[in-house]
């Protein structure tokens, strides 16, 4: 796998187990940058960390995204995605290392995941916040605003070189392999802030 961890595939459907900065007990799904990030701004379009991977593995992991975003418009995709994160194992799931929510029927769709699966730990960064009804999480699955709105419960910011974080964000150590802040279901309010990388 690019970046480490095991791959498991349901028909079309791939998730790894962790990666060069999420440990091995983290469960990915991915999607292709861009096309699945209707919230996306011009600091994405220059700096996106996920476009990286699919310029430089562009023979592996971009048709791998591709198939998982067919695979969110399957019918079978709750019962799919539910069993490939049970194989894992893992009780902690992420959404989009690469991508974002890009309809209200994927975050239903995601709902209803994490209703089956009630001891794992579901968190996702997104964009698409302001875009999309999100108001049915279950208490098992924490969403995280990267545009950092006002009224967001969970917000992640982007610092570069020359700013500095805001007040009360705490900065990321750059590996969840030595850090859980985000998905330690015990942190009532998430305030991150990823220098750029």
């Amino acid at each position: 796998m690019i970046g480490g961890g095991d791959k498991d595939m349901i028909k079309d459907l791939t998730v790894s187990k962790g990666n060069s900065k999420l440990p091995e007990t983290t469960t990915i799904f991915n999607l292709p940058c861009f096309i699945t990030c209707p919230g996306k701004t011009k600091e994405c379009m220059v700096d996106c960390y996920a476009r990286k991977a699919e310029i430089r593995f562009h023979h592996n992991v971009l048709p791998c995204r591709m198939r998982n975003l067919a695979s969110t418009k399957n019918k079978t995709f709750v019962d799919d995605l539910v069993i490939a994160i049970q194989k894992t194992k893992n009780t902690t799931f992420r959404y989009f290392e690469s991508g974002d929510f890009y309809s209200q029927s994927l975050i239903d769709k995601s709902i209803k995941v994490a209703h089956r699966l009630p001891d794992v730990f579901f968190y996702a960064y997104t964009k698409s916040l302001h875009l999309f009804n999100f108001s049915n999480i279950p208490g098992n699955f924490r969403v995280i605003d990267s545009l950092n709105h006002t009224s967001s419960k969970h917000k992640a910011v982007v610092i570069r070189d020359n700013e500095t974080k805001p007040k009360g964000f705490f900065v990321c150590p750059g590996s969840c392999k030595k850090c859980n802040y985000c998905f330690n279901p015990k942190t009532k309010n998430i305030l991150v802030a990823f220098p750029l990388h």
